[in-house]
């Protein structure tokens, strides 16, 4: 049994990956990635999402045994998030990592690209492979976004992260968590984040390789193809500083 477990949160788009495959390399850190995503059972509220992290935990035979939860993850396996967290406590030795993307239009932005291409990340063998030559243009409905299984308003899934992000924030209170922002920790230079992540866990950091580079580097006023039709849905809301990031 992994002598820690390792729950990552965060609404999707947010550097989960590059952050995970440098943890990966880590002799003492094992990361398992969205260990939701390909687990469809669960999401019909069968079989028990704390097991599978035990289960799994167990055969990696790590000190620390890492995994991410995404927003609609906790939807789609029928738990609440409050009781999800409370099964993590209750199943072992527990460390949760809140990993935030301040401007969650770009995470819209950023998912509806990858949809199009067909390419979720940009991952190579040694090194980052180079940003994106070509620029790809993508709608996005105001009034009816399909993202994350769900088609709603677009400022209907802002509030939704919103929420997200508070109820965290009012549920691990009391538990330590280490809370880290794309932005902050992440756009700039990935291994901030890596060694932070190693120093809370009492682990030294060891040299890792980045491998990944960003997908949608360019300004949302060249990706959204009717960028005037959000600006004007997000115009007097708080969200509205979104647009020019």
């Amino acid at each position: 049994m992994a002598a820690g477990i390792l729950s990552m949160f965060h609404i999707g788009r947010a550097g989960s990956t590059v952050l995970g495959d440098m943890l990966n390399q880590h002799p003492s850190i094992g990361w398992d990635s969205e260990i939701y995503a390909t687990k469809r059972r669960l999401w019909l509220g069968q079989g028990d999402p704390v097991a599978l992290v035990q289960r799994r935990a167990t055969l990696l035979r790590k000190r620390w045994y890492g995994f991410e939860v995404k927003a609609f993850h906790v939807r789609l396996i029928g738990w609440t998030l409050g009781d999800l967290v409370d099964a993590y406590r209750a199943g072992g030795p527990a460390r949760f990592m809140v990993l935030r993307r301040e401007n969650t239009l770009r995470k819209i932005v950023s998912t509806a690209v990858a949809r199009v291409t067909g390419r979720f990340h940009l991952a190579g063998q040694s090194a980052a492979p180079p940003v994106p030559a070509a620029m790809v243009r993508v709608r996005i409905d105001p009034h009816a976004h399909f993202i994350d299984g769900e088609t709603r308003p677009l400022v209907e899934f802002l509030e939704s992260f919103d929420r997200f992000h508070g109820s965290l924030d009012e549920i691990l209170a009391s538990d330590d968590p280490l809370r880290l922002s794309y932005e902050a920790d992440i756009l700039g230079d990935p291994q901030r984040a890596y060694r932070a992540t190693c120093r809370w866990l009492g682990e030294e950091p060891v040299p890792v390789v980045m491998r990944f580079a960003r997908t949608t580097p360019f300004p949302l006023r060249e990706v959204i193809e009717n960028y005037d039709d959000v600006a004007r849905a997000l115009e007097g809301t708080r969200w509205a500083w979104m647009l020019g990031g």
